[in-house]
């Protein structure tokens, strides 16, 4: 326990300890930088995977006006009419920005966010 006291008291011990700690900052600052760049290319991914579909939905319904009125009525799979009296949250800026540069009818779209629940069919 001794020479361990009179490490830490010399010098060498003390730039020991400073760079040991600083490693150490550095480690976690590195941690978390990845972590937020990880996150953030999760989010663009999810955003495109939602773009991609709603777009198939959309060129879907535009091929066929005959299916598109019976879908929107009836509802299917991830596509039906907002049902009155939703709620209609803020707008999401980011998923309109990535429809923005694509091609089509849904450059011009607006998205907002709604409760989970009107999206489930009425049953």
């Amino acid at each position: 326990m001794k020479r361990l006291r009179h490490f830490f008291s010399s010098m060498v011990g003390r730039l020991f300890v400073i760079l040991l700690l600083g490693m150490s900052v550095a480690a976690i600052g590195a941690t978390m930088l990845a972590s937020t760049k990880r996150q953030q290319e999760f989010e663009r991914q999810n955003l495109n995977r939602i773009a991609d579909r709603l777009q198939g939905f959309v060129n879907l319904l535009d091929g066929n006006p005959e299916l598109r009125q019976r879908l929107l009525t009836s509802g299917g799979p991830s596509v039906r009419q907002l049902p009155e009296g939703a709620r209609i949250g803020r707008p999401d800026a980011a998923l309109m920005e990535i429809l923005d540069d694509r091609p089509g009818p849904v450059a011009s779209s607006q998205v907002a966010f709604t409760s989970f629940r009107s999206c489930l069919p009425r049953l």
